[in-house]
């Protein structure tokens, strides 16, 4: 499955998540455009960001997607 495909069946926010190489865990919301990447995992977050606080799907890319 691709976000623009998650993005067609859900209204719920999406963030793109990956790991740094510190090991901290990072998101950022996906915006419409850009490449359509595989989704490798997706999981329910509470996001609180500026602009929006509820629960949302973070996705991690599949390897070499990022």
């Amino acid at each position: 499955m691709t976000i623009k495909q998650l993005k067609a069946v859900t209204k719920c926010h999406i963030f793109i998540e990956w790991t740094d190489g510190d090991g901290c865990i990072r998101r950022t919301e996906w915006t419409r455009g850009g490449k359509d990447y595989q989704i490798g995992n997706i999981k329910i977050i509470h996001a609180n960001t500026p602009g929006y606080i509820g629960f949302a799907l973070a996705v991690e890319l599949e390897e070499g997607g990022a």
